[in-house]
């Protein structure tokens, strides 16, 4: 009888409604992976994250021993991604003191070797990339061996547009043009292979190298133009300039198999082929709509929708058939394909849900097998969280506004408790059914918390 009555106590001590909640700091902290790829041959996957004082990289050999180790310090890294098998390309975030109140977020990028041995720098020989504030887009890698990166960096400008004049010219309040680099890993030296004028935003390029879209922004009028360049062609061709009015679009990208760009305009997906200038129908949309890629074909392999959770309507069948064989497995979790090796019989895999924080996994196909590489918070692994659910309310003026709403863990679905409305940043933004460290930490504190995805946010109007 002692022995049950033990046991019964240590059953209320652990019953989830009645345990202690896990420390702020398991809540607080920067995630243990904040990112993960694999390589293209499938042979190794490289991971972001350590504890978040000490960010680390590590570079697994699948069915290898060893795992070499790059002790980043206390930095905010971003990503990881592969350029050919040799080659982790890490971007790495810090900020500029430019004088009295002038602090810049830069973001630039490292290489990384399979030994997990940083080995160079991106623009080492480019004294112009230094005036970049923000980010160094990276808008491609090119196949083949060795790959180059492409990178959306700046270069000198040809001086303004007239002199002689008092009427406002290019060129005069930024001397600098946008350029895209070609760039060698294993060096961090490039070279220019395509230049902008003093418009010119952003381009997106084919697996080659070659650009094939470009955004330009004129700099007196503000106005957007959109050009595209055909394969085998030369010359580019605008195909939409906002000073002709009508219906915007958004660009979504360029998709090298049908040699197309991809859009979205009045919430319907359409591509426009390059070559003959057809607009062709993909989809009706829907919200929060936006397109996966397949990084080793440079092409759209599936459209994402969704305005509770998002699903998603694969174009290429055989990368949806791994979607579904892993949404299977992991019923009621979102499950996100973050990479997958060129030859499609290795993916890697985000999973989680709003009370279940993000884990990553390996699914080998050939093998049928699944295999955690590790988990976003480690310490919340045991931790019980209260549910989340998606519902509507009515504004002032009648619209109907969803909302995801948790409550504490454990809590009566009659008990009265404390409401925290936390509004999402932004404003074109939204909350995702995903994990919310915030929201699942105030929740663990006995708050129900309401996040509405109010007028202005991302998908909703």
């Amino acid at each position: 009888m002692k022995f049950l009555w033990l046991a019964a106590v240590a059953a209320c001590v652990l019953t989830p409604a009645h345990a202690a909640p896990p420390p702020a700091s398991a809540f607080g902290r920067v995630p243990a992976v904040v990112d993960a790829a694999i390589s293209p041959n499938g042979q190794r996957i490289a991971m972001l994250g350590g504890a978040s004082e000490q960010r680390v990289i590590s570079i697994a050999t699948i069915d290898q021993p060893g795992l070499p180790i790059l002790q980043l310090g206390e930095v905010e890294a971003t990503r990881l991604r592969w350029a050919g098998d040799e080659n982790v390309i890490a971007s790495i975030a810090f900020w500029h003191n430019a004088g009295p109140k002038q602090f810049y977020r830069i973001e630039r990028h490292v290489t990384v070797t399979p030994q997990a041995k940083a080995v160079a720098r991106f623009f080492e020989n480019a004294t112009t990339s230094q005036y970049l504030v923000g980010g160094q887009p990276i808008v491609g890698v090119t196949s083949g061996s060795p790959a180059r990166v492409l990178v959306n960096d700046l270069a000198e400008g040809m001086g303004s547009d007239s002199m002689n004049t008092r009427m406002k010219r290019k060129g005069v309040e930024n001397a600098s043009v946008r350029a895209i680099w070609s760039i060698d890993p294993a060096t961090g030296k490039g070279r220019i292979v395509e230049r902008g004028d003093y418009d010119t935003q952003s381009w997106d390029v084919d697996l080659s190298g070659e650009a094939r879209v470009r955004v330009d922004v004129d700099e007196l009028t503000h106005k957007a133009a959109f050009f595209a360049r055909a394969k085998g062609k030369s010359q580019w061709v605008q195909f939409w300039t906002q000073a002709s009015g009508g219906p915007e679009p958004h660009m979504l990208g360029y998709s090298e198999p049908e040699d197309a760009v991809y859009f979205e305009r009045e919430g319907k997906l359409l591509r426009r082929r390059l070559a003959d200038g057809v607009e062709e129908s993909v989809s009706d949309g829907g919200p929060s709509m936006g397109l996966i890629w397949d990084a080793h074909r440079n092409g759209v392999a599936g459209i994402s929708t969704g305005a509770e959770k998002a699903a998603v309507q694969w174009l290429d069948p055989e990368v949806g058939a791994a979607h579904g064989v892993l949404s299977r497995a992991f019923k009621g979790r979102q499950v996100r394909l973050a990479g997958w090796s060129a030859d499609r019989t290795r993916f890697m895999v985000r999973v989680s849900s709003p009370s279940a924080p993000g884990g990553w996994y390996l699914y080998d196909r050939a093998r049928k097998e699944v295999s955690p590489l590790g988990e976003e918070y480690p310490e919340l692994k045991d931790a019980t969280f209260g549910a989340t659910r998606w519902l509507t309310y009515k504004a002032r003026d009648g619209l109907e506004i969803p909302a995801y709403v948790t409550r504490p863990p454990g809590a009566a679905p009659t008990a009265r408790l404390p409401l925290i409305v936390l509004p999402h940043g932004g404003p074109a933004a939204r909350d995702d059914y995903d994990f919310d460290y915030l929201a699942q930490f105030l929740a663990t504190r006995g708050y129900v918390v309401m996040q509405p995805q109010f007028r202005g946010s991302a998908g909703f109007g």
